[in-house]
């Protein structure tokens, strides 16, 4: 008997647990009752360019989705050209340039079921349109020519450039417009030349003119060729800082057609500054071009001893050379570097990326340059590197 009145409790029990199954869950409860008048909409944000170009387009979008939402759209102080068919993308233009720089784009998003969001402003800094940035030469030769390039690129195509100059002849200009080439082919009063380029926009808008100054050095060819240079050199020679120059000890032999050997360049550097003897070497083939260029191409130069080891060096650099005052003169960038790649100066005094020989031909003209005494030394740099 008992066991029937407990089976029938436990059935009775099981029955009322299942009851609330027949019915809405709390959460089933207020998904029913939801609408989608109960959206609130707010516009979270806009992926876009906030720091433009006068002339520029860009497009702008909701950084979100919501499915069955429209966007609008309207502008200040610029151009609204299209929408997207979703409403979601808008394509700006701005054609003008706003008097305080400012343009702003004013969205706002409607749901499904008609509800507005509030309206969501995004400020774009409008920058002047102008010639960003050029790459050419700062020094040109008389009579030989520099190739200018356009260093940056626009969105979208029919950008223009226009290049001129009072004080240089246009030679060619790219299919492009952003490479010119100039013949310094004057030789300015001021001894500078002027390149002026401006750009124009797919819409029309020009910009000012760039200003480029190219300072231009009178070239007065050698008379002799490579024989002209031949002979001791004066002047300094070291890092381009007081205290890490010395007395120059080059001299040039043995010429060739297009050739020199110049040797005791970095002597007194490798000497006072990084203590090393040269116990071998010393020399390096001096390339001399037609237009007043020179180089030293990649190749061994010296071996040095320091703490009874030998340690030899590399050399590359480039310069120019001068024929037109008393004596020719030659400034020379050159660095020096171990078998690993270690490069002096560079790698030793950081900002200091090349070593320089500004020297003048002590004999060939007959008159002397003026000699320079050597600076103190002076203890900015870390110790000179150690190896194993």
């Amino acid at each position: 008997m008992k066991k029937n009145i407990i089976a029938k409790l436990a059935f009775l029990l099981v029955a009322l647990m299942l009851l609330p199954a027949c019915g809405e869950t709390y959460i089933e409860e207020n998904q029913s009752e939801y609408t989608a008048q109960d959206v609130v909409p707010l516009v979270l944000g806009v992926t876009g360019p906030t720091s433009i170009y006068h002339t520029e387009t860009w497009t702008y979008t909701p950084n979100y989705s919501r499915s069955g939402s429209t966007w609008s759209w309207s502008v200040a102080d610029a151009t609204l050209k299209s929408v997207s068919s979703d409403t979601r993308t808008a394509t700006l233009e701005f054609a003008s340039m706003p008097a305080d720089g400012k343009a702003a784009i004013t969205i706002s998003e409607t749901t499904s079921a008609g509800v507005k969001s509030p309206d969501k402003v995004v400020e774009i800094e409008v920058n002047p349109f102008t010639v960003l940035k050029i790459d050419g030469p700062a020094v040109a030769l008389q009579t030989f020519t520099g190739t200018f390039n356009v260093a940056y690129t626009r969105p979208g195509t029919g950008w223009t450039w226009d290049w001129s100059s009072d004080d240089a002849t246009l030679q060619s200009v790219s299919a492009d417009t952003k490479t010119a080439t100039f013949l310094f082919d004057q030789m300015p009063a001021s001894g500078i030349a002027v390149i002026e380029v401006t750009e124009t926009s797919p819409t029309g808008v020009t910009t000012p003119a760039k200003l480029i100054e190219v300072t231009v050095k009178q070239f007065c060819p050698l008379i002799n060729g490579p024989n002209d240079l031949v002979g001791p050199w004066i002047g300094t020679d070291g890092m381009d800082l007081s205290g890490y120059f010395f007395d120059s000890e080059v001299v040039i032999s043995n010429p060739t057609a297009t050739t020199v050997d110049i040797t005791g360049i970095n002597f007194g550097w490798m000497s006072n500054i990084w203590g090393e003897e040269v116990i071998d070497g010393g020399t390096a083939t001096l390339i001399i071009n037609n237009d007043g260029t020179c180089e030293i191409e990649e190749q061994w130069y010296m071996q040095t001893l320091y703490d009874g080891s030998p340690y030899d060096y590399y050399i590359k650099g480039s310069g120019m050379y001068d024929n037109c005052g008393a004596s020719p003169t030659l400034e020379i960038a050159y660095v020096l570097y171990y078998d690993d790649g270690y490069t002096l100066p560079v790698d030793w005094a950081g900002d200091f990326a090349f070593f320089y020989a500004k020297i003048t031909l002590d004999n060939t003209k007959g008159t002397a340059a003026v000699k320079v005494v050597p600076q103190a030394t002076q203890n900015i740099f870390p110790p000179k590197r150690k190896f194993n």
